[in-house]
């Protein structure tokens, strides 16, 4: 790649070699006047420095610029594209410094003397330009004995604007300026490569091989790895919503979801048979505690031989048809996981391995990943989920491990070398469709149920994406986290940026999917009232994103395991649980118009409020539909963060006659068979690689023994460990506690127990070392210690965007906009605000959706502005929508008139009831009073009048 600046001096260099300066000058004004281009019926094609560049319209705001080498064919074929019609009302202007495109929406000027475009609206503001310093750099890359290209391409863009999007990075940034990203799929990473800025255009960088993106001093770029050629989307809008509706005319529409699927969903790492499925549901019910989904996680298959095989193995899972029938009957839905990674028994690897569908590169369960490129390989999937799993009535599909994964995917690098081991793929060389597995492997299963039933809307629930994915019914979560208040933070900036890409549906693991390990701070999980506080706070957010869901490893989390262990933090979870039924009608509406207007629920304060620049770095509170501001509480209130293990001190540590510290005795062998030295060890915590053994003591094969008493100062749950190299063993109030007498790398074993204060416990370990480290530590967790009265700051600070007010949702108080308050937050609410002019219907709370289909609901008016919602209804769970069997009836605001006006319903299906009971609720700006009218709707339009 050569700048502009190194083109001229090269001209320069060889008009001096001819020595005429006067040829320099005839030879520059005949490039410019030779420039030539050719229109097409959509757009143009003309030479650049020694390349081919295109121009395509698909609308008159969505425009495809493509670049090639010359000579060389321009490739069409996307995998992300779906929109096939192009467009053709544009005309062209030229004068001799500039060609220049128009259209309703978009004028384009490009540079006659080295190509470069300006993105300006229909007023002629600029959007946005390719860069005039940095042109684009197309080099060769043999693969396979095929020429691809490196690729990067430029832009020059202002000083004033933010960029988001690009997918879900758990970076805790909101703003992407000045920043680098490595678009790499990976857990925890799921990529959507389209950039949105607040000058309200989008870029769709549409290259699959492994990237970056850069914004610095020098602009912003992308650059690729592996290409047929530079190939970026524009969409021009005039707001952000409208670059959204661009990228999903362009990529395709987002299916809804069965009713269902916006309730609660109740998952972990696993349940392990249909009886602990039905008895988990059984007491969600029991309780009163709202539920609408249960979820199986592996294994329901057997071991790994069967891996994914996509059958129901072993009497825990016997008679799937009658166990997952139960599941319906209490009214629940039932999702399943399942991998692209098959068993090597299954007959699904078999019927793979026969056509040659399975990628050598080993998966870390012993199996092997199938080519989701090859159709064939795809077919053969489904056939097996449909005769294993739908027919039995499984009603979603969760697609784990879609990176896809094979030994670690926690780093993207490693996602990317262990993809490169494949090879080839059916489609090509997967160096250049590294990032794509997801979008593939989850339209097969999409494609093929939809041709199977109409009557069973699909659910996908996968840990990787990319452009495209929502047409698949796809929900996108963040993947294997772990528990810690950060952690928590940074999935707020993650999901808002994964959706501003215009893929609506993303969730999270509430609580972590690692709360006691890999990194969670809380050994105790459940039990540890740090824990818990953590786990209410993260529901709460959850209860606020577009799909509701707990799961996790390492402790239960299922709601009513909190009724015993803290009364006040589960009473806090259910009140959030009923809040989000309550919301039902709100959330099901607003689903709907993700469907049929390209809306975006969980939205970053900038897709409201792009003119008020105070937003544009705020990463921890967003918009939840049109009404609701929410900030999540990222900070704990009443108990400490936990430590991690530490040694146990010497002053909890007592030999038989009161010394401080246990006695130690150290052996020659491995089985303490020759006594060499005896003394007292204040702490245990020895790390004898180093030296520092007693005189006599050989550095390898040795062992071990301490004894005395532990006496705690606290009461309450401690987690006891004990790190080894090599065997170990643990005695604890003369029950033995850890057992591991085997040669092995330094391991850290875990003991839970409940201890007094003051009590002595009587203590004795065992240790030996066979060969290489010697390690010796004993540790603990203690418990967590409340807060005093003097910590217990429940102070949260709230930016409240320019507008025409806000209410709080608790009490109704009104604020002005522009403003940042501060308020208290005990651990039953959190932050949450309506917009002065919202609608906002309500319902009672049901157990599950639609309990009651035509129970009364209210609805709220927050007065202060116009306002106006869109109530949708239909049968919950099929496609007939598509037809237009469905219900809306809109409700409009008039301020000055204070009257509602309730529009006539539109529409009609199977089941359908036109009579309501209706509350209307107007909260008032002046003194947050609520009058309330009592309305039986009729069907008809209506006028309600304060």
């Amino acid at each position: 790649m050569i700048s502009e600046k190194l083109q001229i001096n090269s001209f320069k260099n060889s008009c001096r070699v001819i020595g005429v300066v006067a040829l320099c000058f005839m030879l520059v004004f005949t490039s410019c006047s030779k420039f030539t281009y050719e229109k097409k019926d959509d757009g143009i094609e003309f030479q650049v420095n020694g390349q081919t560049k295109r121009v395509l319209f698909y609308n008159d705001n969505l425009v495809r610029v493509s670049l090639v080498k010359a000579g060389v064919s321009f490739k069409d074929s996307s995998l992300v594209l779906i929109k096939k019609e192009t467009f053709s009302d544009f005309n062209i202007k030229e004068d001799r410094q500039k060609l220049v495109l128009n259209t309703p929406a978009l004028s384009l000027s490009i540079n006659k003397t080295n190509g470069v475009i300006t993105f300006r609206n229909s007023d002629k503001q600029i959007y946005l330009s390719e860069s005039e310093t940095y042109l684009p750099q197309i080099a060769d890359t043999l693969i396979d004995q095929s020429t691809y290209y490196h690729i990067k391409q430029s832009f020059q863009i202002s000083d004033d604007e933010a960029l988001y999007g690009l997918g879900q990075f758990q970076n805790g940034y909101m703003n992407y300026r000045n920043k680098d990203l490595l678009l790499i799929q990976a857990n925890k990473t799921a990529l959507v490569p389209v950039l949105v800025s607040t000058k309200k255009y989008g870029i769709l960088w549409d290259n699959y091989s492994a990237s970056n993106f850069h914004d610095g001093e020098d602009g912003m770029s992308f650059r690729s790895e592996v290409a047929d050629q530079i190939d970026y989307f524009f969409i021009g809008a005039k707001t952000m919503d409208g670059v959204v509706a661009g990228y999903r005319t362009l990529t395709g529409k987002a299916p809804l979801f069965a009713k269902k699927a916006y309730g609660f969903w109740q998952s972990k790492e696993r349940y392990t048979s249909f009886d602990e499925l039905s008895d988990v549901v059984a007491r969600y019910r029991e309780n009163k505690l709202p539920i609408d989904n249960i979820v199986q996680d592996w294994r329901y298959w057997g071991d790994n031989h069967y891996w994914s095989s996509m059958y129901f193995k072993g009497k825990e899972y016997s008679n799937p048809e009658k166990n997952i029938e139960k599941l319906h009957n209490q009214h629940v839905d039932f999702m399943v996981s399942i991998w692209p990674v098959l068993g090597d028994s299954s007959k699904i690897f078999k019927e793979m391995a026969a056509k040659g569908l399975l990628y050598n590169q080993d998966h870390w369960c012993g199996g092997k990943v199938y080519d989701a490129y090859s159709e064939a390989g795809r077919g053969i999937y489904w056939k097996h989920i449909q005769n294993g799993l739908a027919e039995k009535g499984v009603d979603a599909y969760w697609m784990d491990g879609t990176e896809p994964e094979f030994s670690d995917t926690n780093d993207p690098r490693n996602t990317e070398r262990e993809l490169l081991k494949v090879g080839k793929t059916v489609a090509g060389p997967i160096a250049k469709y590294l990032n794509t597995y997801a979008l593939v492997t989850t339209d097969g299963v999409y494609s093929q149920h939809r041709e199977y039933t109409d009557e069973k809307r699909v659910f996908i629930l996968t840990r990787s994406s990319w452009a495209g994915q929502q047409r698949n019914a796809a929900v996108t979560w963040s993947g294997d986290i772990s528990a810690s208040y950060d952690t928590f933070k940074k999935q707020i900036s993650a999901g808002l940026n994964f959706c501003i890409t215009g893929v609506p549906y993303w969730t999270h693991d509430i609580g972590s999917f690692f709360p006691t390990s890999a990194g969670g701070m809380y050994p105790g999980g459940i039990n540890d009232p740090a824990y818990q506080e953590l786990y209410v706070r993260w529901f709460q957010f959850g209860a606020f994103t577009p799909i509701f869901r707990s799961h996790g490893t390492g402790t239960p989390r299922e709601v009513w395991q909190f009724k015993d262990r803290n009364p006040e933090f589960y009473n806090a979870l259910r009140k959030s649980l009923n809040l989000r039924y309550q919301l039902y009608p709100y959330v099901y509406s607003n689903a709907w118009q993700i469907t049929a207007n390209d809306y975006t629920l969980m939205r970053a304060l900038v897709m409201d409020f792009p003119d008020d620049k105070d937003v544009y770095n705020v990463p921890d509170q967003y918009m939840f539909g049109e009404s609701f501001l929410v900030k999540p509480v990222t900070i704990p209130m009443y108990y400490d963060l936990p430590q991690m293990p530490k040694s146990v001190p010497a002053e909890n540590l007592f030999t038989a006659d009161g010394k401080q510290g246990l006695k130690v005795s150290y052996f020659k062998g491995e089985n303490l068979e020759k006594l060499i030295y005896e003394g007292v060890d204040k702490e245990i915590n020895h790390n004898w690689g180093g030296g520092g053994l007693p005189p006599g003591v050989p550095e390898n094969h040795f062992s071990v023994r301490w004894e005395g008493f532990l006496k705690p100062i606290v009461t309450g749950e401690y987690t006891l460990t004990f790190s080894s190299d090599d065997g170990c063993r643990v005695w604890l109030n003369n029950e033995l506690v850890i057992n591991d007498w085997s040669i092995h790398a330094t391991t850290t074993f875990k003991y839970k127990v409940n201890l007094k204060a003051g009590e002595k416990y009587p203590i004795k370990i065992d240790y030996f070392q066979g060969e290489n480290d010697a390690i010796a530590r004993l540790g603990w967790q203690t418990p967590t210690s409340e807060k005093t009265d003097d910590e217990r700051s429940k102070t949260v600070s709230v930016y409240l965007p320019e507008s025409n007010g806000w209410y709080d949702f608790w009490t109704n108080k009104f604020y002005s906009g522009k403003q940042t308050i501060s308020g208290e937050y005990p651990i039953d609410i959190f932050p949450l605000f309506v917009k002065a002019g919202s609608i906002v219907p309500m319902t009672t709370v049901q157990q599950y959706a639609d309990e009651d289909p035509n129970a009364p609901f209210e609805i709220r008016i927050y007065s202060g502005n116009d306002a106006s919602f869109t109530y949708y209804e239909d049968e919950g769970n099929n496609y007939n929508y598509e037809t237009g069997e469905y219900n809306t009836i809109s409700f409009d605001w008039k301020e000055h008139e204070r009257r509602l006006m309730i529009g006539a319903s539109e529409g009609n299906f199977h089941g359908f009831k036109k009579a309501k009971k209706l509350k209307v609720v107007l909260i008032d700006p002046e003194a947050s009073i609520q009058v309330i009218k009592e309305y039986d709707y009729t069907g008809d339009a209506a006028v309600v009048v304060f």
